[in-house]
């Protein structure tokens, strides 16, 4: 299963670029994230909690300019309705499009 917001021109700071949405029943996820940019890229990668208001852990990928990053994150366990989501860690200039794998 893919999750994506799709292709974007340009993301402000803070827009999220692919998002699992709530995991029911949580337990242990295989994950991957893939993202690309025509321009340097940096997006946050947050594991949030079930009300999707507290980030509980977060790390930065960067991506050069027309280039993309595959990252296998391996089976992460996550209690249920919790998330994992690629935020835009500043304004980007450029095309960028992020993808969560759940495999």
């Amino acid at each position: 299963m893919w999750f994506s917001v799709g292709p974007l021109v340009s993301p402000a700071a803070g827009v999220v670029l692919a998002d699992t949405g709530p995991v029911p029943g949580g337990g242990t996820v295989p994950l991957k994230i893939i993202l690309t940019a025509s321009a340097l890229e940096t997006a946050l990668v947050q594991h949030r909690n079930a009300a999707n208001t507290v980030t509980l852990v977060e790390f930065t990928l960067r991506v050069p300019a027309n280039d993309s990053r595959s990252l296998d994150l391996g089976s992460l366990t996550i209690a249920g309705d919790e998330r994992i989501r690629m935020v835009q860690s500043g304004a980007a200039t450029g095309n960028v499009h992020a993808m969560i794998a759940q495999e």
